[in-house]
């Protein structure tokens, strides 16, 4: 809970279901900080069980405020919220929870540093970054709407987890592993590189020997992962996802 994510808790929550929504700050209980958060936390709950009893909804979230009492050094915020998570993964009733780590722009970078660690343990988490404002610089003018929810705004951080479960996954899987490095050139060979491009498999086939059925398979396998690396954008239009980037530089490298 830092700067303005209570904005985006909400119309977040709205579009998502969750079990449990834990509130997380640095001060300590004793602080009118956490006196804040805990209003927070009955406003939420309240908002969301009147939208959900509109739309008819019957499912239940557990809203709950987390004190870590730690300084706001991006470290020891690390430090403290990896803690935090790995506490409460060994005292949930749960044999495997998942956890979605929800950030804004402004919030300090020791969340991110601990999901990471978090991941890197083996972990089930994701983490999720927004923005809060109006980003008129997007690329495409189709891509600009001012009329978007705020929760359509949040994009996944590739995480250390995540990177190994692909390597892992495309270790076996060959022709997958071409494919990818097959799109990722031609990002770069485009100019300028624009990595909010779409494409259809008839531009990539088309810098290969490789027919569109053959690119198809592969994309849809890629699409279906559990981490994409290929994102459907409709119209038979695609493109490539973050970690999708991330590993195609690895796999072109290497």
């Amino acid at each position: 809970m830092h700067g303005s994510i209570g904005v985006a808790v909400s119309p977040f929550l709205e579009q998502h279901h969750y079990d449990r929504v834990i509130l997380v700050h640095p001060w300590s209980e004793n602080d009118s900080a956490h006196n804040n958060a805990e209003h927070l936390r009955e406003y939420f709950g309240d908002r969301l069980n009147r939208h959900r009893m509109q739309e008819r909804d019957l499912h239940q979230t557990k809203f709950e405020v987390r004190a870590m009492d730690c300084s706001q050094k991006p470290l020891e915020v690390a430090e403290y919220f990896s803690f935090m998570i790995n506490r409460d993964i060994i005292e949930v009733d749960d044999l495997e929870p998942e956890y979605h780590v929800l950030l804004v722009e402004e919030t300090p970078t020791g969340y991110i540093i601990g999901a990471m660690a978090i991941s890197g343990e083996g972990h089930n988490i994701r983490c999720l970054i927004g923005s809060l404002g109006y980003d008129i610089r997007r690329p495409k003018r189709r891509e600009f709407n001012p009329d978007a929810k705020i929760g359509e705004s949040f994009q996944e951080v590739p995480l250390l987890g995540h990177i190994h479960d692909v390597l892992d996954w495309l270790s076996s899987k060959k022709g997958t592993t071409e494919a990818l490095a097959i799109i990722h050139k031609w990002y770069q060979n485009q100019d300028p590189i624009d990595w909010e491009m779409v494409f259809k498999t008839s531009e990539i086939a088309e810098d290969t020997e490789w027919n569109q059925s053959r690119i198809s398979n592969h994309i849809r396998s890629m699409i279906d992962f559990d981490h994409p690396l290929i994102e459907d954008m409709g119209s038979n239009q695609y493109r490539m996802t973050r970690i999708g980037r991330q590993i195609g530089w690895k796999i072109i490298d290497s």
